[in-house]
């Protein structure tokens, strides 16, 4: 439950955030980004909830239980049972099936890691997280969202990892010593590849 709360105050935070940035400069994909911070919140409270009602108050009474007079047992008369005798079968008269192989499939489970499943994302943008967009937004981009969304888009349209990065630096200035632009160059290498 702990944990849960700790969830709720970053979600307050981050909208605390969201919410001066949009009241400075509103724009649509920052109101989106807003709507989706707070379905999340809406989430982890409905979660909050469902925890609350699991746990018992700890200093509600607990129930007396009434005395019980013990159960009288009552025997009735059972009828004799008849063993019925089966014929011996001879092994020459039995017919085995042939056996089967079963193929066992391997169950491969989705890797933990979001970057990891980031392929399966309809497009760039969609596979970033609400963090590391934020994040993105404000070190690389200087703030201007709506720039980060074109450029992202742009690239998202690219087929090669390379064409990437050079349209990139061609919009921003491309250094590993950014540890931000050090994620996000991370981050296309797995969409590419």
């Amino acid at each position: 439950m702990q944990v849960v709360l700790t969830d709720i105050e970053l979600d307050i935070q981050e909208l605390k955030c969201l919410m001066d940035a949009y009241t400075r400069e509103p724009n649509t994909a920052l109101r989106e980004v807003i709507k989706r911070n707070i379905i999340q919140m809406r989430g982890r409270l409905d979660t909050l909830l469902a925890c609350l009602d699991t746990v018992p108050p700890v200093n509600e009474p607990k129930p007396v239980k009434a005395e019980v007079e013990p159960a009288r047992v009552v025997m009735e008369p059972v009828e004799p049972i008849t063993e019925e005798v089966l014929p011996v079968v001879e092994e020459s008269q039995v017919a085995v099936a042939p056996v089967q192989s079963v193929e066992e499939k391997p169950v491969l489970a989705p890797p933990p890691i979001l970057g990891e499943r980031i392929k399966t994302a309809v497009d760039l943008r969609r596979s970033i997280s609400l963090n590391d967009s934020f994040r993105f937004s404000r070190e690389l981009f200087d703030g201007d969202t709506e720039q980060m969304n074109r450029v992202l888009q742009q690239i998202g349209e690219m087929s090669t990892y390379a064409a990437a990065t050079s349209f990139l630096s061609s919009k921003m200035k491309v250094g590993e010593e950014n540890e931000a632009m050090a994620d996000l160059l991370e981050l296309l290498k797995k969409y590419f590849n």
